[in-house]
């Protein structure tokens, strides 16, 4: 199981993908995985909202993180610093 399941809503914006998908590879833990929750004919946010809640009995990961497709992870750390912050608190 992974530590962390990213969640990318995303919509025929393959270089905001592109840039999102980079940004997640820069992680220097590589410990997550990204699930692509795909809406290629443009419903909008309602259905990405109902999309998420559908899929949610498919999350693999202990914890969960949305991050559409037009959005970055500026923090190459954020997965080693939450496990970090997970580890304190237990």
């Amino acid at each position: 199981m992974p530590f962390l399941e990213v969640l990318t809503r995303t919509n025929n914006r393959p270089r905001m993908l592109a840039a999102n998908q980079a940004s997640l590879a820069a992680q220097t833990d590589p410990d997550f995985v990204q699930t692509l929750l795909v809406d290629d004919i443009g419903r909008g946010v309602e259905w990405a909202q109902e999309n998420l809640t559908a899929y949610a009995p498919h999350l693999v990961g202990e914890f969960v993180w949305c991050l559409d497709d037009d959005d970055l992870c500026i923090c190459p750390t954020f997965v080693a610093e939450l496990k970090g912050i997970v580890q304190r608190a237990k």
